[in-house]
């Protein structure tokens, strides 16, 4: 049976997960509350930190895609159509082409310098941030509850979020939705 509303969906997943792992090793909670309190705060500690993080929540790519991406956006920057396209993920697989809006593009050519990781990390972690990569779980749950609204089906839906955040399998989708 479809499941319609979003919140029955995440509460479906979350009871699914507590039966596949151990509750001591399987950690929900996941997504960043405050999101856009959180990126200011980014921006008032450092600017390049807040650009990967931005570039992450919009795109919702890992932080090593958001890194090479910036240092290397107009490799992969179409203008003409806004998208970003050709950006490699995990396992060298290709991202489908992604908007991008004109504000980050023009942000992310501002970019003079970007932080090491590890100063990355500490400035997350300076704004209740634990792990770069909660951005994708967000963007995950976010963009799976927004189709959801929409009308579509469980099934599409996950699909759908699936690709655009570069995964092959859906269960790993599954997965960051039922940690969100």
């Amino acid at each position: 049976l479809p499941i319609q509303n979003p919140s029955e969906a995440l509460k479906s997943l979350r009871i699914e997960a507590r039966g596949i792992f151990r509750e001591q090793s399987y950690k929900t909670g996941r997504e960043i509350k405050d999101l856009s309190t959180k990126l200011e705060q980014l921006q008032t500690i450092r600017y390049g930190s807040y650009i990967v993080a931005r570039t992450q929540t919009e795109l919702g790519i890992r932080v090593s895609e958001a890194y090479e991406l910036i240092k290397n956006f107009d490799k992969y920057y179409n203008k003409a159509e806004s998208v970003v396209e050709g950006l490699k993920g995990k396992g060298n697989h290709i991202y489908s082409p992604k908007q991008i809006s004109p504000n980050l593009a023009k942000e992310i050519k501002r970019v003079k310098e970007i932080p090491s990781y590890s100063t990355y990390m500490r400035d997350l972690k300076s704004v209740g941030i634990e792990r770069s990569h909660d951005f994708r779980v967000t963007y995950a749950k976010q963009e799976f509850i927004e189709k959801l609204e929409q009308g579509k089906e469980y099934k599409e839906a996950l699909r759908e979020v699936s690709e655009e955040i570069n995964h092959h399998r859906e269960e790993m989708t599954s997965y960051y939705l039922k940690r969100a």
